[in-house]
């Protein structure tokens, strides 16, 4: 009896309605690519943040500024990178000297870009993290060479269409770093064992094509903390 009187006295809150892929995807402002292995590691829930380059400072590179993110007392530093994702780069006096911005936003909701393929026979989209998880050790892209004939070939994230995202994410933090500053609750949190596991990685990735030797073996990097928000 008294069990019920509780129960009337705090009904239980209204179940929302679950948002439907398209519905989704008109929300979402805009993907972030990711690639097959990242991806199976979103999949499986041993990924909730991820690092980019910060693309702007490349201008302030031009100028030779030395930043140093929230460091400003390390030797030669000459400015600093201040705030979060609309930061303010400072030179040694404190005042302002430029800014960098992330391409998103707290809050924002996010689709996954993925290698992709398109299968005939059901019509439907395949995806190459799925081969990842399944065992394979790698998936076959467009753009390698010698490709097997046998293997399905996927293409890459960036020329993934909208209509076939399937994995939605939503930003909840993001902070600016130097990529060797990552702790090993973070490399883990990117999905890896260790700091030097997940360096190695990132610098696979995106060394040499996009930094110069100055700053190749440790660029500042956007961190973005994140949550899985629907898997379809």
């Amino acid at each position: 009896m008294a069990t019920q009187k509780i129960l009337e006295a705090f009904p239980p809150a209204p179940t929302r309605e679950k948002k439907t892929r398209l519905e989704l995807i008109q929300e979402a402002d805009g993907g972030m690519s990711f690639n097959a292995h990242m991806t199976a590691k979103l999949l499986s829930l041993q990924k909730s943040e991820t690092r980019r380059p910060i693309e702007d400072l490349k201008l302030l590179q031009a100028h030779h500024i030395e930043m140093c993110c929230n460091h400003p007392e390390d030797e030669g530093c000459v400015g600093w990178l201040s705030g979060s994702n609309n930061g303010i780069v400072r030179d040694e006096d404190g005042h302002g000297i430029g800014t960098v911005g992330a391409p998103y936003d707290v809050g924002q909701l996010i689709y996954v870009r993925e290698p992709w393929a398109f299968a005939v026979d059901p019509l439907q989209y395949i995806y190459g993290a799925d081969e990842i998880l399944a065992g394979a050790a790698d998936i076959q892209l467009e753009t390698d060479y010698n490709k097997d004939a046998a293997k399905t070939t996927y293409h890459t994230p960036h020329w993934m269409p909208s209509d076939a995202a399937r994995i939605f994410i939503r930003i909840e933090n993001i902070w600016a770093e130097r990529l060797k500053d990552i702790s090993n609750c973070g490399a883990m949190s990117e999905g890896f064992q260790s700091e030097e596991e997940f360096i190695r990685s990132f610098l696979d990735i995106y060394t040499p094509r996009r930094w110069d030797n100055c700053y190749a073996d440790n660029p500042f990097v956007w961190v973005y903390d994140f949550i899985v928000v629907e898997v379809f």
